[in-house]
């Protein structure tokens, strides 16, 4: 097998998805290739990187920020000019 076609294999295999077959003719492949050795290595690099990384989660909720920005700008609004809410105004207070 030449490199190009093993280059498919070698991501599976840093994910450990080979079948015993397939692990075998790429450890055949890496015993005399170093460049391959380089790409897998590189690819368990950044596999472990990946795995390393914590899942984030968002602090509030974007609707509920957004929406509460509208409440006071409308607010603030209605007391500058003491006008009366709009019907758009009035429908987006009754949605939240």
């Amino acid at each position: 097998m030449n490199c190009k076609d093993l280059k498919i294999l070698l991501s599976a295999c840093a994910n450990n998805e080979l079948s015993t077959s397939e692990l075998e003719t790429v450890n055949a492949h890496l015993a005399d290739c170093s460049d391959c050795k380089a790409t897998l290595s590189t690819f368990q690099a950044v596999r472990q990187q990946i795995s390393s990384l914590q899942d984030l989660s968002v602090k509030f909720d974007i609707k509920d920020a957004v929406m509460a920005d509208i409440k006071s700008s409308l607010s603030d609004h209605r007391l500058k000019a003491g006008c009366a809410l709009h019907w758009w105004q009035f429908r987006l207070l009754l949605l939240s």
